[in-house]
């Protein structure tokens, strides 16, 4: 009896979310070679802070998320990236896919310094800018798990689990953290990208239909072109097929 080793089924790496990557990962590595040469760091410059933010540093809104504290960060974005990402550009479209990252990115970032300033301003944390992909990821497995909420992820990359329960987890942690973790303020940027995904599909991708990705053409075209019998008038055997 032979056992058949579980394959993981990679999808093609799409347009923006390459660019991305690439991004991601030159930043990282310049940002890496300057602390160890210098010691400057590119997170003040391009992370997100409230009082930077309140003084005129609006482009952090966008740039926050480019840039990542390590090298596991960085891997474990990219793939997020690469496996859900790629997945909801080729069903949105390259338009579509783009406004969901703005979206979710600059209304994480809005959210993120609100909760900065009304409750968490007098912590040491919250001068450590905010910076990373962690919650555009948390708003792609929402978005995930809403379309397709029966498939399976695996958890910790060995408990299988549906999507949809998966995304509960993820809310859950994250409220764990925004509630009792020093690293509130980051927390609740999360949930706020999440937030923002749930009305971004509400409002942007409403009515719009998903395709059959496993549909094969050979299934098309038999749903397309199929029999039917016509019969003449008179009660005699049908002469044709259509």
């Amino acid at each position: 009896m032979s056992y058949q080793t579980p394959q993981v089924q990679m999808p093609p790496l799409t347009k923006i979310n390459k660019v991305l990557i690439i991004v991601t990962g030159a930043l990282f590595l310049l940002n890496t070679i300057l602390l160890k040469t210098t010691g400057l760091s590119l997170l003040g410059v391009f992370g997100l802070s409230s009082g930077k933010f309140l003084e005129g540093h609006i482009y952090q809104l966008v740039t926050y998320p480019l840039i990542t504290n390590g090298l596991m960060s960085f891997l474990f974005d990219a793939l997020l990236l690469w496996f859900l990402g790629s997945e909801l550009e080729s069903i949105w479209g390259p338009r579509r896919y783009i406004s969901f990252l703005l979206t979710t990115v600059i209304g994480a970032g809005l959210i993120y310094i609100i909760i900065n300033l009304l409750f968490l301003s007098n912590g040491l944390l919250s001068l450590y800018p905010f910076s990373g992909l962690a919650g555009t990821g948390a708003a792609m497995c929402v978005s995930y798990a809403i379309l397709f909420p029966e498939r399976t992820f695996s958890f910790m990359m060995v408990f299988p689990i549906k999507a949809k329960y998966f995304c509960l987890i993820l809310i859950g942690m994250s409220l764990y953290s925004g509630f009792f973790s020093p690293a509130a303020a980051g927390a609740w940027g999360q949930l706020g990208a999440m937030a923002m995904a749930v009305l971004w599909m509400f409002f942007v991708t409403k009515g719009v239909k998903i395709p059959n990705l496993g549909a094969s053409k050979a299934t098309k075209a038999r749903n397309k072109n199929h029999l039917k019998i016509v019969k003449n008038d008179d009660e005699k055997p049908p002469r044709f097929w259509q």
